[in-house]
């Protein structure tokens, strides 16, 4: 063996390769299958009675077990697996489901209770799994790119022969099923029926008498593994994201601060400022806050009900933003296109009302979108590949059909995203033309430089929701969504300050006669 070692290597390496890239090996999903008497008390001519053990070669048992020790190791080290698996585990066995079942039932006596024990025979189940369901739960659990491939690649087109009394039948292809005799298959299995706990917690009856019917309430928690692929640099995440909200929460607290402060800011434009301003915070307080504790834990998870809170807030104030932005930009136009008529148009009673009407607009746009997640199912700990709880990575999750989210979204896009950065488009189009006819060349660059460096930071801020809301919807979704959404919901609400507002001269002038008036007030 030593000293043909050099041969098989040879021979073997190849297949390896091939799985390095995705694929599982051809040769090695074509198999004998041997039935076994389940027990010697059994019919020998009945086929139910038999075991189809598959004859797997060797290399691919081996191949199989560090496939199944990284994913076990995975799904253990995040919590994935329900607490009341025993079967097909390590430190798991049928003597501590017992244990588990026993102790159960002895707090419902001693609490004068009633205990139903319900025993399940699952017959045929490794023959019976469905692929297609498999896959998505391998996603749903957080499994993509390469690995997923190669998962899907042990189901897809294996063949088996049938072994019987020295005879090999014919070979057909597996529909369904996952091979017994696999070191990977337990694991797979247990993947596959891993919402079972979580059901029959649902299906919780109440009292006959009481007519409430069956408790939905939903028990589901969320993995936040956005972070999981750099565990080594959880320490400088942390540090960057909690100076990032710290600057979004001192700038845009200054601006409303110095709006606020200043009678000469009172007009249409910094009011849109300062609520912009409000909404940046808004922002980065939904999100960021639990970003950092999930750097910090070691569990990284969120509850169902939190994460439908920090999607709902999100949601409202993305939206709410998209249109104050448009509203901003109109604003620019009236008062650079037609600055005799601004007073008229921008009056205060009209930019209060439609500000409201904005605010609202952004609400039931979240409330449409969090309702109707909300009767979506989620069973389990289900992994969630990404920095915070926002609408497209949850409905990737989700058990149920999406299509009804997916339509409302692409309807809600088309009008907060495509519709809004079209009209901010033109407004800030027709501001350039109005700028190029300006003689002064100073005046000129200034507005020049000011309004670009605006329509610079608009479209990355609707870029992004464009690209992270539309293509889900389209079945396009891709793995760079989340480094995405981090810019329009965490990077954007730094720059909006210092673009809009900063940079400004009397947004300066402002802030350097408050802090002379701090000063002089503190020496006296």
């Amino acid at each position: 063996m030593h000293q043909a070692a050099h041969k098989i290597c040879d021979n073997i390496t190849p297949s390896y390769t091939k799985s390095e890239s995705g694929c599982y090996p051809e040769i090695w999903k074509k198999v004998l299958i041997t039935p076994l008497l389940k027990k010697p008390n059994l019919e020998p001519i009945e086929p139910k009675n038999y075991l189809p053990i598959a004859g797997l070669p060797i290399l691919a048992k081996i191949l199989e077990k560090q496939l199944n020790t990284v994913l076990t190791d995975y799904l253990d080290a995040n919590n994935l697996l329900d607490t009341s698996q025993h079967g097909f585990r390590s430190r798991h066995s049928t003597e501590s489901a017992l244990i588990l079942a026993t102790e159960e039932i002895r707090k419902v006596v001693d609490e004068e209770g009633r205990a139903i024990l319900v025993l399940l025979d699952l017959s045929a189940s490794f023959d019976t799994v469905n692929h297609t369901v498999l896959v998505q739960r391998l996603r749903a659990v957080g499994v993509e790119g390469t690995a997923l491939a190669l998962l899907s690649s042990f189901l897809e087109a294996r063949e088996q022969r049938l072994f019987w009394d020295g005879l090999k039948l014919n070979s057909f292809e597996l529909q369904c099923g996952v091979p017994q005799g696999s070191a990977l298959s337990p694991t797979m299995f247990n993947l596959y029926i891993s919402p079972l706990a979580n059901i029959i917690r649902r299906l919780q009856t109440m009292h006959p008498m009481s007519g409430k019917g069956l408790n939905h309430t939903h028990t589901s928690e969320f993995i936040m593994l956005g972070f999981s692929a750099h565990p080594q640099l959880q320490s400088t995440f942390f540090t960057l994201f909690l100076l990032i909200y710290l600057m979004a929460l001192l700038g845009n607290l200054l601006i409303i601060t110095i709006i606020g402060a200043d009678a000469r800011l009172r007009t249409p434009m910094y009011f849109f400022l300062g609520n912009l301003a409000i909404l940046d915070i808004c922002c980065t307080s939904s999100t960021i806050p639990k970003m950092l504790e999930t750097l910090l834990s070691e569990a990284k998870s969120i509850s169902f009900s939190g994460c439908i809170t920090q999607l709902f807030l999100l949601s409202s104030v993305l939206g709410t933003e998209l249109l104050i932005l448009t509203l901003m930009a109109f604003d620019r136009y009236v008062a650079i296109c037609l600055p005799l008529r601004y007073t008229s148009i921008m009056s205060m009673k009209f930019c209060i009302t439609t500000v409201v009407i904005i605010w609202f607009c952004g609400l039931v746009n979240s409330t449409t979108h969090t309702s109707l997640i909300t009767r979506l199912s989620f069973f389990g700990r289900i992994a969630l590949d990404h920095f915070f709880c926002e609408i497209p990575p949850i409905l990737k999750v989700s058990s149920s059909d999406t299509y009804i989210n997916d339509i409302v979204i692409l309807l809600a896009d088309i009008f907060l995203g495509m519709f809004c950065f079209f009209l901010t488009c033109m407004s800030y189009m027709y501001i350039l033309y109005s700028i190029v006819k300006i003689r002064s060349t100073a005046n000129k660059r200034k507005a020049f430089h000011t309004c670009t460096s605006h329509l610079l930071v608009v479209t990355v801020f609707y870029g992004g929701i464009i690209y992270t809301y539309v293509r889900p919807a389209l079945n396009a979704a891709g793995d760079k969504d989340k480094v995405v959404s981090v810019i329009y919901a965490v990077v954007s609400p730094v720059l909006n300050p210092i673009i809009y507002s900063l940079r400004n001269q009397e947004v300066k002038r402002a802030l350097t006669q408050l802090l002379s008036r701090k000063i002089f007030s503190s020496r006296n």
